[in-house]
């Protein structure tokens, strides 16, 4: 339970006084947690550094004030693990870990609990060392953290379009500091929603499949995603845009039957390379338009 615990407040705190821009922004800008942090993941210390000054400071969050010394220590340590995880630059080292480390142990205790390969008897998953448990709950995590790419179509686009504003904002922001405008956050050029094929296939759908290998009760996510992507891969066939998707090799979908993507208007096509025209049921949420 302690586990849990801490996997819902890491959930809930990992964004906590977010700045709107990212890792690489603080870091050539010199912002002061950049500097505080060593330019080692800026964000995501800051994160973990300001909810623990408010536990700390704030008699109304202090929660765990009674708690024995040896749980708090505990909670805190997964807290700082799981949250820095989500740093994007480590991604691919953390899901390698994951996808090496955990089906490995799970097949070993899979044949020694079943001889006869009955899937009925054999053991749940259970991990002892507490590298590989701190391991799961980061990547638990860091699916929750990508969580409205596996959700609703409407639901995603509205994150989207949030999210591609607080980029260029940030462009915005690089511009009047005479610093070179980050890729995909130049108003003036397509943003993340031309990206989007390329991110699935690339980190979303290869993240899932990894993931429901272990917990199999997860397909539903990858499922969405995988409608999700389909429904990305005919937004850029309708635009043009050929290159959307990346050089990378497409993640395979057997198995995984994403179905038709609703929503999706080919002939409003405007051509001029923004998606928006081609999704019927787009609306950007209030805040992304202010």
């Amino acid at each position: 339970k302690m586990e849990l615990m801490s996997a819902y407040l890491a959930a809930i705190v990992h964004d906590f006084e977010h700045k709107g821009v990212n890792n690489d922004f603080l870091i050539k800008s010199s912002d002061g947690l950049a500097v505080r942090y060593n330019d080692r993941s800026p964000m995501e210390n800051h994160h973990v550094a300001a909810t623990w000054e408010l536990m700390t400071e704030s008699a109304s969050c202090s929660f765990m004030a009674h708690t024995g010394h040896k749980i708090r220590k505990s909670v805190r340590e997964l807290v700082i693990e799981m949250v820095l995880a989500t740093d994007m630059t480590l991604h691919f080292s953390h899901n390698s870990l994951f996808n090496t480390k955990i089906p490995a142990l799970l097949e070993s205790r899979n044949k020694a609990g079943s001889p006869s390969g009955d899937p009925a008897h054999r053991p749940q998953l259970s991990i002892d060392a507490d590298e590989l448990r701190t391991l799961v709950l980061q990547l638990v995590l860091k699916c929750a953290d990508l969580g409205h790419l596996a959700h609703q179509e409407q639901v995603h686009m509205n994150w989207v379009l949030a999210l591609e504003e607080e980029m260029f904002r940030q462009g915005d922001r690089e511009k009047a500091m005479n610093m070179s405008v980050s890729p995909l956050m130049d108003r003036t050029k397509t943003g993340i929603t031309k990206s989007q094929p390329g991110f699935y296939s690339m980190v979303v759908i290869p993240q899932l499949q990894g993931f429901c290998k272990v917990f199999p009760d997860t397909k539903p996510m990858l499922k969405q995603a995988a409608c999700n992507y389909q429904m990305w891969l005919e937004v850029t066939a309708a635009n043009g845009d050929r290159d959307a998707g990346g050089s990378a090799k497409p993640p395979s979908l057997s198995g995984i039957s994403p179905g038709p993507s609703p929503g999706l208007s080919p002939s409003s096509s405007s051509g001029s390379g923004s998606v928006a025209p081609t999704l019927t049921r787009l609306k950007a949420p209030h805040h992304a338009a202010s």
